[in-house]
């Protein structure tokens, strides 16, 4: 199971969305989570029915220092006025807290995957803003839920049987 939620978070954060649940071993552990975070990262992983069916929910979570804050360490984005616009900013693609190229584009796909798949949901909380996308083009924001100081990014993903 270990081998297993730890997969699931690295393709979750490295954009591999259309690999998110599948199980494969990785030749080596992914420290760049702990990079952005700024601290050690708790994860989880859990399946559980809910009125569709099965479902697998995905979570990487951790204490740092939020999305917003490590954005404004890039000053190619300017000032960033809420928490709601750096958690939406953090969406597109190319957008990362480093002048780096090759970086930025993780959030940018698993979104992209779930807006493109019907029965997928992700939610991202960090500072006081709370972002929900559903794969029906449902979006709900809330701008002022309590202060979390760091990141949550919460997927599920339906369970199939083959």
């Amino acid at each position: 199971m270990r081998n297993f939620i730890t997969t699931l978070r690295v393709s979750l954060m490295k954009g591999l969305a259309a690999s998110t649940y599948e199980v494969r071993k990785l030749p080596r552990p992914n420290y760049k989570l702990v990079e952005y975070a700024e601290r050690e990262l708790p994860k989880a992983g859990w399946s559980y029915p809910n009125s569709s069916g099965p479902v697998v929910e995905i979570a990487v979570a951790d204490c740092g220092i939020g999305i917003r804050s490590s954005l404004q360490k890039n000053p190619s984005h300017g000032m960033i006025s809420s928490d709601m616009q750096a958690i939406e900013m953090s969406l597109r693609e190319g957008v990362s807290s480093l002048r780096n190229p090759h970086r930025g584009y993780g959030l940018h796909h698993v979104t992209g995957d779930v807006k493109h798949n019907n029965n997928r949901e992700m939610t991202i909380r960090s500072g006081q803003g709370i972002l929900n996308i559903r794969g029906d083009g449902k979006v709900t924001k809330d701008y002022d839920s309590p202060t979390y100081s760091g990141t949550i990014v919460s997927v599920v993903i339906p369970c199939y049987s083959t």
